[in-house]
């Protein structure tokens, strides 16, 4: 799993709990989760702790399903192109839509059905959703952040009927591409 900056520490870890629900088991490149979460090792490192060891990621690479959770690894997946072909998923997981993307993967390449908890937080979800649709529906808003935590921030809201009227982030990026505004202000 290639998880974006916009991720923390806790992010990791809950994404790791549903992929190992599944019963996969998960690398992540990099991992902070274990440097980040608050802990002190029992030894002393230099670098951080977890994550895919460098001599594996060549590996690591050709592993079935990868997953991309950022929009700035094209990079990596051009030199991936060259190995076996196996599923990849580009996804976010924030708003419903792009979640329900990602369990729907998780299910696919495990070959198991998605855990009734799972199914039970959608409907929570959704729920929520609909609650909150009924006080940013129709809302115009502003939203500045770096290019995936944007279009993540503006699919979640866009999906509860909000219209991202300003968009302003930090470097171009593909994923701006699919923020659902007018246009990306690109700068400070």
């Amino acid at each position: 799993m290639l998880p974006g900056c916009h991720l923390t520490p806790g992010d990791l870890d809950e994404l790791r709990t549903i992929i190992e629900d599944f019963g996969l088991e998960p690398s992540f490149l990099p991992d902070l989760a274990g440097s980040l979460d608050g802990h002190i090792p029992d030894e002393f490192t230099p670098t951080t702790i977890g994550g895919l060891a460098w001599k594996k990621s060549r590996q690591w690479a050709t592993r079935p399903g990868r997953l991309r959770l950022e929009s700035k690894c094209a990079g990596l997946r051009k030199r991936w192109r060259k190995k076996p072909v196996f599923p990849t998923v580009s996804s976010s997981v924030f708003a419903a839509v792009p979640n329900d993307d990602f369990i729907t993967f998780l299910s696919e390449i495990s070959g198991k059905p998605v855990p009734m908890k799972y199914r039970r937080q959608r409907g929570q979800l959704v729920d929520a959703m609909l609650d909150a649709h009924f006080h940013i529906g129709g809302r115009k808003l502003a939203i500045g952040a770096e290019p995936d935590l944007l279009f993540d921030v503006s699919s979640m809201l866009h999906e509860m009927g909000a219209k991202v009227a300003v968009a302003v982030t930090t470097t171009e990026s593909p994923v701006l591409a699919r923020v659902a505004t007018d246009d990306v202000l690109i700068g400070d």
